[in-house]
């Protein structure tokens, strides 16, 4: 979710520097972020300024006109779509890279939502991955206690700092490819193909089905781009995590995310 952005850049850079210096590259950013539409609009010629004229007895007074500056023609341009990525990892064989953030307690699994279509885009977090060589991939999610959450006040405009809760039900969606053309909806689906996804694969997800605080997904991929969703399970009901039980079952959820590369055959 953009809106920890400020909260959690600071958080990537204690971890990273927590242990020994990692060549992979961690950042909070889209490395492919969306343009929007631009309207054709056509040049427009400079005119000089014009006085005031007074009124006198027979002719109203005309008041006094800028100069407008010649301005260009601009050519229509489309909207740019793409997924609307949180963060951005660059990792070879053999490295490890951590991070954290905070996702919707709801954001993989919405029971209001249409099925197959449940996960809630704009309350996961999307992972623009850059994977340098081929390896065996392994990503971890748990739930991470004291991640702060930044938000604005719409009354105030001030910024307001919360400590996000700790009670994830993580959940990991794996594609291959970024996702560059296909213009988001406010959902999609973590176990297959999304309508609005054009350019990725779906290659499989791992979910917190009883309530664990910890899940891992492992696979052997050979170098290239993939996109992780990170969110939340915990209105999916055999996690025991009822509607009633508003702590857990809404507001936002601190998350620590690891992704680990080695040669070795797939877990």
């Amino acid at each position: 979710m953009q809106i920890n952005k400020i909260a959690l850049s600071l958080s990537v850079s204690s971890l990273l520097l927590a242990g020994p210096l990692q060549a992979s590259e961690v950042s909070w950013s889209d490395p492919l972020p969306n343009t929007a539409a631009v309207k054709a609009s056509p040049a427009v010629e400079a005119s000089p300024a014009t006085p005031a004229i007074p009124a006198t007895a027979t002719t109203p007074a005309v008041p006094a006109k800028p100069a407008v500056e010649a301005k260009p023609a601009v050519a229509a341009k489309a909207a740019t779509g793409g997924i609307g990525y949180e963060w951005t990892v660059k990792i070879g064989n053999n490295d490890i890279a951590a991070f954290t953030g905070s996702v919707g307690a709801k954001s993989s699994y919405e029971p209001t939502f249409t099925a197959p279509e449940f996960g809630w885009q704009h309350t996961s977090d999307y992972v623009a991955l850059d994977l340098t060589e081929d390896a065996n991939v392994t990503i971890t999610v748990a739930r991470q206690q004291g991640v702060t959450d930044a938000s604005v006040d719409k009354a105030t405009g001030a910024m307001v700092l919360k400590e996000a809760g700790n009670a994830l039900n993580p959940v990991i969606v794996l594609w291959r490819n970024w996702e560059e053309s296909g213009v988001e909806t406010g959902s999609f689906s973590p176990i297959g193909k999304t309508s609005w996804m054009n350019e990725l694969v779906h290659l499989g997800l791992a979910y917190s089905d009883k309530g664990q605080s910890e899940i891992t997904y492992s696979a052997q991929l050979t170098k290239g781009k993939y996109t992780i969703n990170i969110g939340g399970a915990n209105g999916y009901e055999p996690n025991g995590c009822v509607a009633t039980n508003a702590a857990c079952y809404t507001g936002n959820h601190g998350y620590r995310a690891e992704i680990k590369t080695g040669s070795g055959p797939a877990k």
